[in-house]
């Protein structure tokens, strides 16, 4: 029996709609190279197996980075504070062709403190992850939309672009939930954001959370202010009065207080 949960989107082979399944996961033999291409992974084993296109570099706190040659990767330093860029990012304020990034953040972290950093960062475009590293903390940031993935799992302490390479670490089964939907054969269809996926014990990193790679918590980092509320009648311009009369005419206009 099939059960439509409701629904705006609708995803393949019944995963959930905050899995992702990257088409760059090729397992034949002809595409060795493709597998997780452009790919990254964070752990503290020092000798995992993935292909031979993959390269080990020490990253800091005990951890690991494994990336693939295809995925571009820069590194900076200034006074202690060390940061890594995995994938493409650009400034969307001025030209960066020749820029290392990762050296222009380590410097305005070492120089001008986090919160110049974290304004820097809201300038940065593209696909990509920032892992910042100081004597007290390190930390992962995405980018503003997590097109270049996170997947984390707290209990091993790691930390993957792809679902499926975190999990060679891992090594867990389905999720209470995957499992429940396989076997009472519903197909799931609707689309909203949560860190859950269908592996048991791997998360996924939300947009404007960042990630502690110290205790794995995780934390908004964008918006850094608090929204300001303003009661209904300023929102509406001074209009309230106009809107509160047509309620009780016979101009069928209606307010919806949910709303």
């Amino acid at each position: 029996m099939a059960v439509d949960l409701q629904t705006t989107g609708f995803f393949f082979n019944g995963r959930l709609p905050s899995c992702s399944y990257s088409d760059e996961d090729f397992t034949d033999e002809k595409n060795t190279k493709l597998l997780f291409a452009r790919g990254y992974l964070i752990c503290k084993d020092l000798d995992v197996k993935i292909n031979r296109h993959f390269s080990r570099r020490v990253l800091g706190h005990g951890f690991y980075l494994y990336t693939h040659s295809l995925c571009r990767v820069e590194y900076g330093s200034c006074n202690g504070v060390n940061v890594t860029v995995i994938g493409l990012a650009v400034f969307a304020t001025r030209s960066s062709k020749n820029e290392n990034i990762a050296q222009t953040l380590s410097e305005i972290f070492a120089h001008n403190g986090e919160e110049s950093f974290l304004d820097t960062l809201d300038c940065l475009g593209g696909s990509y992850v920032v892992v910042l590293e100081s004597k007290d903390k390190m930390e992962l940031y995405p980018d503003a939309v997590t097109l270049r993935g996170v997947y984390y799992a707290p209990k091993e302490k790691v930390v993957s672009s792809n679902l499926n390479l975190a999990n060679r670490i891992v090594k867990n089964g389905d999720s209470l939930l995957t499992s429940y939907v396989k076997n009472a054969g519903y197909i799931l269809r609707t689309s909203y954001v949560s860190d859950a996926t269908d592996i048991d014990g791997i998360f996924r990193l939300i947009p404007n959370f960042k990630l502690s790679l110290d205790d794995f918590s995780t934390q908004r980092f964008y918006p850094r202010k608090s929204r300001k509320i303003r009661d209904f009648e300023s929102k509406l311009g001074g209009g309230g009065n106009f809107y509160k009369s047509k309620r009780s005419s016979s101009t069928h206009f209606a307010l919806n207080s949910k709303i």
